[in-house]
């Protein structure tokens, strides 16, 4: 049908259509989107942008609810008890449209840039709803109380006129006009006689009955829509004659959108008949007498858009264009696709809810399934539909497909299984097979969408961050919440979760006083001074504080502290800065030094290996910390303060194999004498507070390790493409997936390659991992926050060939979410002789070799890449070359890239563990942190550069059920 493939809008409004016709909870629908939207709002002041965006959402959505609702009214003709289930309450209506009306006068300031969309979207809300309270069968029984209702609505409609100075949609026009007969007489716009009489609903067909030979129903058909406004006609009117008309074209794109939805095949020609319906309408419009001050082109313009949905051969009006409809613009259908995400939700969640319902079917779902396979041989991922037939033999026993497929050759005659005679025919039993069918499209698991709200809270605008201008105050952005003495790990058995909270609720007490603790680093010498002074000036405040009032928390809020502007001090060493930088401010700046005099001496007494290879370095995704760690001791550096500053040293109980820092959590894996690996969680925020353990055979060796920025899970990959998550807050049993899980069983899984790489995207929405076959293939696989299995990106497979020498395999995949329209990408760097850094699509496959600028052998980025980041907001790409050259790649979805050299670091002879590069937020900027160590002089290296020209991120504190 030629309908169905009208338009993109047109396949958003029958999912609409599929989703909210003939819901009974249609209250609760118009509840939850204005109860989200009142928290939501509670923010808008601080961004406006979103304000805009929120409040067009609601609107698209209000108005498809809305649009069903008047496509749900009975005639007069049918039985009005059979029909009110599912229509809302009138005074749910009612107050929607004045809740409506008022943020949009009350938000003037932040929506007067786009009050012209706006007004278009809200007059088709206001006059669908106004038409539904017209008609609604349940109305108010006091007629003087819909008289008020609808004075109230005028007068907001009149309040919005003075507020929004300017040109005013037609249609808002005559909303005013409809709400100012309405609160004279509620009964003054009827409809005509025989559109009351006759005029169809959801519960029945829009489309005609099938013997007929017209499609649409009478009501609807040209025949009687040139009848509606005569040439001739009263003056008066002229707004019965075009809410009619309005009427007629909503019932007409739901009949089109209807027989789409119900994938009818009769073959009539419902295009045609619209076409039809259509030209009638605009020709009837033509003929209404109206006043002067609403001009029918724009009118006309309107309908026309209205039909474009469902005929696109429909030919615009010069000079108008509909901004909005039912769906609007790009965000309105953004809005009705999330919205059509959130009922099939509420579907599952409903129809789950039904505990002995869904046992039922589940079931019998079963029980089916057996009869196709009693022993439980198969050993597909994905079930087949199961099928059974009925056997000829003397007792017509039961064979299942699975079964028979057993055989490798089926020739009759055969026994079968417990057939004592010999089986001639099988035949199908197609009953079995259709219930099958039918009952597992509803049997859900509603865990998923009813846990998800939880952990994603659906809200957009959040409180602003109120920073102080006290350098001296408490940082809460940095991931230091206090500065109190390293602590060691104790063997104190974990907290318990109620336990913790208790830790947390004084830890929270504590820092609403504004106190402040200091640090003493023992190792720390160049920094000795600076905290000397720093625990100086805090206890002067300390002693204040109890002649103050108490510190509100939002007042204490910090970002990250001044970063390396000023000169560097003197008897600093230039040793880890090999050459200059592509600016001129940084030219001259050198990177900071720190002491690990104590880190590495342990490593050295120990004797064991090279020390230089014992070194590793971490920098945290979501905060200022920095780890520098060897097998015995980690120590958690705050690099946001300069200079930089020891948080905390942790002795490791063990080997120390992989480790990972937040804001909030550390998380490293140790190896001990029993072979067994033990995954520890500190809470950095609790000192006192033992770490959470996990404890693993070491039959799958660890490889990678990344903590999710919501710090909800730690993520872990073993030998074998395996990848395992583990909580942070309370221990609860470890998940394992399997990457190879589509392909074949766990136990031929055994020489599967190991996962090399993981990495969450910025807004920590998606893991993506990465493993390189035996012929040097990179593999890449995605797990969503929403999902609950690894997806393979097969567009982004890259094969490099396997090298003898100098191939230090992957050095970073890295996942970017689409930003602003843009597709997902997905980088992958190498150490490799061949491994040209890449930018691939997910979705095309499409890929682009990222190389510097100038074609200088000594400005190439190569093939050997150190690490790479994408930065929070997604727009640039931070890579370090084998020769410690640092670029920034922009432009990043076009087809010619800018990759710039900013600064240049250490020379690398091989892919080393010392050395890590991030993005982070300094004083309220984004910058790269690079981060290396010299083991030889027990000397770290922190260098900061600001990057000009970006936006911080909002950070969601929500956490996604990894």
């Amino acid at each position: 049908m030629a309908l169905a493939t009208a338009s993109t809008q047109f396949l958003h409004l029958a999912n609409v259509f599929r989703l909210l016709s003939l819901r009974s909870d249609a209250d609760d629908i118009i509840l939850e989107l204005l109860g989200r939207f009142s928290l939501d709002r509670i923010y808008a002041d601080s961004n406006r942008e979103k304000f805009q965006q929120l409040v067009s959402t609601l609107l698209s959505q209000l108005n498809a609810v809305l649009y069903i609702q008047r496509l749900s009214l009975p005639s007069d003709k049918e039985q009005v008890e059979e029909y009110v289930g599912f229509l809302a309450n009138w005074e749910t209506i009612s107050r929607s449209i004045e809740f409506v009306l008022q943020v949009v006068l009350e938000g003037h300031e932040n929506l007067f840039n786009v009050h012209q969309q706006l007004d278009v979207q809200l007059a088709d809300l206001v006059s669908t709803a106004l038409r539904v309270l017209s008609f609604h069968p349940k109305s108010l029984p006091d007629i003087k109380d819909q008289k008020h209702r609808f004075a109230r609505i005028h007068r907001l409609l009149d309040k919005l006129h003075d507020r929004y100075p300017g040109p005013r949609p037609c249609l808002l026009l005559i909303c005013r006009d409809m709400a100012n007969a309405l609160r004279m007489d509620p009964t003054s716009l009827p409809l005509p006689t025989k559109l009351m009489k006759e005029m169809p609903n959801l519960a029945l067909d829009l489309v005609a009955d099938r013997i007929t030979k017209y499609p649409l129903h009478d009501c609807l058909s040209e025949r009687y829509v040139s009848t509606i406004a005569e040439q001739e006609g009263p003056f008066n009117n002229w707004l019965t004659q075009f809410l009619a008309l309005r009427d007629i074209t909503q019932f007409v794109v739901g009949a089109s959108i209807q027989y789409a939805v119900s994938e009818e095949t009769e073959d009539f020609d419902l295009p045609a008949s619209c076409a039809k319906t259509r030209d009638a309408i605009l020709s009837s419009l033509d003929k209404i007498y109206m006043p002067n001050n609403y001009p029918k082109l724009e009118l006309l313009s309107m309908f026309s858009e209205a039909f474009r949905t469902i005929l696109p051969d429909t030919p615009p009006i010069n000079g108008f264009r509909n901004l909005s409809g039912l769906l609007g613009d790009v965000n309105g259908v953004e809005a009705i696709k999330s919205f059509c995400s959130s009922l099939s939700n509420r579907q599952i969640i409903h129809r789950s809810s039904d505990g002995p319902l869904m046992h039922a079917i589940a079931e019998v779902n079963r029980r089916i399934t057996l009869l196709d396979d009693p022993n439980e041989t198969s050993e597909d991922m994905v079930p087949r539909v199961p099928r059974v037939y009925a056997l000829n033999c003397k007792s017509c026993h039961l064979a299942g497909n699975t079964q028979l497929r057993v055989l490798e050759q089926l020739e009759f005659p055969v026994r079968f299984f417990r057939a004592t005679l010999s089986v001639t025919l099988a035949r199908e039993i197609p009953l079995i097979r259709e219930t099958w069918e039918l009952l597992n499209d509803v049997e859900y698991n509603a865990d998923p969408p009813s846990e998800l709200r939880h952990f994603s809270p659906p809200y957009q605008l959040f409180p602003p961050k109120v920073r102080d201008v006290n350098k001296y105050t408490l940082r809460f952005d940095s991931g230091k919440t206090d500065r109190r003495s390293p602590t060691t790990a104790t063997s104190i058995s974990p907290v318990s979760p109620d336990t913790r909270h208790a830790f947390e609720d004084i830890h929270n007490q504590e820092h609403s006083l504004g106190s402040i603790t200091e640090v003493v680093s023992p190792d720390a010498e160049i920094s000795r001074q600076h905290l000397t002074n720093t625990s100086d000036h805090s206890a002067h405040n300390g002693s204040e504080t109890h002649r103050k009032q108490p510190v509100k928390i939002a007042d204490i809020h910090r970002t990250a502290s001044q970063h390396s502007v000023s000169p560097p001090r003197l008897g600093t060493s230039t040793s880890g800065d090999a050459s200059s930088h592509s600016s001129g401010s940084m030219e001259n700046q050198r990177p900071e030094e720190i002491c690990l005099k104590n880190l590495t001496s342990a490593a050295k007494s120990q004797g064991k290996g090279k020390v230089s290879k014992l070194m590793n370095v971490s920098l945290s995704q979501n905060s200022t910390n920095a780890l520098f760690w060897m097998p015995s001791t980690i120590q958690v550096w705050d690099v946001g303060v300069t200079p930089a500053a020891v948080t905390r040293i942790i002795p490791t109980e063990g080997s120390c194999l992989l480790a990972a820092v937040t804001k909030r959590y550390l998380a490293y894996i140790v190896g001990s004498k029993d072979q067994k690996l033990t995954l520890r969680i500190t809470n950095l925020s609790f000192p006192t507070a033992a770490p959470l353990e996990y404890q693993m055979p070491s039959s799958q060796w660890c490889k990678s390790i990344a903590i999710c920025p919501r710090e909800s899970h730690v993520a872990v990959g073993f030998e074998n493409a395996t990848v395992r998550f583990f909580k942070t807050t309370m221990f609860e049993p470890q998940r394992e997936f399997r990457l190879h899980n589509r392909y074949h069983t766990p136990s031929e899984c055994e020489k599967c390659p190991p996962v090399d790489t993981l990495s969450f995207s910025p807004d920590g929405e998606t893991l993506i991992a990465s493993t390189r076959n035996a012929k040097g293939v990179i593999q890449t696989f995605l797990r969503r926050a929403s999902t609950f299995t690894f997806q393979e990106l097969s567009n982004c497979h890259y094969p490099i060939p396997l090298h003898e020498s100098e191939d230090g395999g992957i050095s970073s995949v890295l996942y970017r979410p689409g930003v602003g329209g843009e597709d997902d990408l997905v980088c992958i760097t190498t150490w490799t002789q061949s491994g040209t850094p890449l930018l691939l699509s997910p979705k095309t496959g499409h890929r682009v070799e990222i190389k510097a600028d100038g074609s200088g052998h000594g400005r190439r980025l190569g093939t050997r890449v150190q690490c790479g980041a994408f930065s929070l907001t997604g727009k640039q790409l931070g890579m370090v070359n084998d020769k410690g050259h640092l670029y920034l790649v922009t432009n990043l979805n076009s087809s010619v890239m800018e990759a710039r050299r900013l600064a240049t670091t250490k020379e690398l002879t091989a892919r080393c563990s010392f050395f890590a590069m991030s993005f982070m937020v300094l004083q309220g900027d984004e910058s790269i942190v690079l981060a290396w160590a010299d083991v030889n002089k027990s000397v770290g290296y922190i260098r900061r550069i600001p990057i000009p020209f970006t936006v911080r991120i909002q950070p969601n504190p929500a956490c996604f059920p990894w």
